[in-house]
């Protein structure tokens, strides 16, 4: 069991980010083409493309939440911890050896 109580991380805060990726682009990165293109499948449109990274899997203001009036994100947040893993998902991406 882990104890939470101690906790108090700052998930949320303004922002001025708006386009939110609700697939981080590391996790995108290593399924592009030598153009840094990637194709994509959109499955509701049963349709194919080649888009970049920067228009694919995001949505405007995704982890916006309105409270007591005002605009708050988890987005800058989540950018950070995206940013503290890129080193470790890279390791695992480049380890080509037997499990």
């Amino acid at each position: 069991m882990i104890d939470k109580s101690g906790w108090n991380e700052p998930i949320l805060s303004r922002t001025e980010t708006r386009r939110q990726h609700f697939v981080p682009r590391l996790y995108l990165k290593p399924f592009t083409r030598n153009d840094d293109k990637i194709r994509v499948v959109d499955l509701q449109e049963e349709r194919e493309y080649v888009s970049s990274l920067n228009n694919v899997a995001v949505q405007s203001r995704f982890y916006d939440i309105k409270r007591d009036g005002q605009d708050y994100s988890a987005e800058d947040w989540l950018a950070e911890l995206e940013s503290k893993a890129a080193g470790v998902l890279r390791v695992m991406l480049n380890d080509h050896s037997d499990p």
